[in-house]
């Protein structure tokens, strides 16, 4: 079943501050956001699924069981972490594929430069 994330759009590139939305319910879930300068993150039921350790735009979230996509923008080299997918999982970033990644302790993560972007983890 694919997320219904894909159409939603969250974060901010260059946050003055820190801000939060907590305890959002939404689609049977409970959801915490956090923006700032230094932290983009989504938690759904207690578990961050989505970090950046900066302030990014991400849009067009999807997620099945076996894959997850997005569009993301940042101002500066940002490393990602998610926690979506589990076991050996294999990464593209702008079409390009990059080694195969695994999953250490539930996440993955993975470093992005500045720009615009569009990544792919699957199984």
């Amino acid at each position: 079943m694919e997320s219904l994330w894909q159409d939603l759009l969250y974060g901010a590139l260059n946050p003055n501050t820190s801000g939060e939305l907590s305890n959002y319910s939404w689609n049977n879930h409970r959801y915490n956001i956090a923006i700032g300068p230094d932290r983009t993150a989504v938690e759904r039921d207690g578990v961050v699924r989505f970090e950046a350790d900066a302030g990014v735009v991400v849009r067009n979230y999807k997620l099945s069981s076996n894959r997850l996509s997005f569009a993301i923008k940042t101002l500066r080299p940002t490393k990602i972490t998610t926690s979506e997918l589990a076991g050996a999982l294999s990464l593209k970033i702008d079409e390009r594929p990059t080694k195969s990644v695994v999953v250490d302790h539930g996440n993955v993560a993975f470093a992005i430069s500045a720009g615009e972007h569009r990544v792919a983890v699957w199984k």
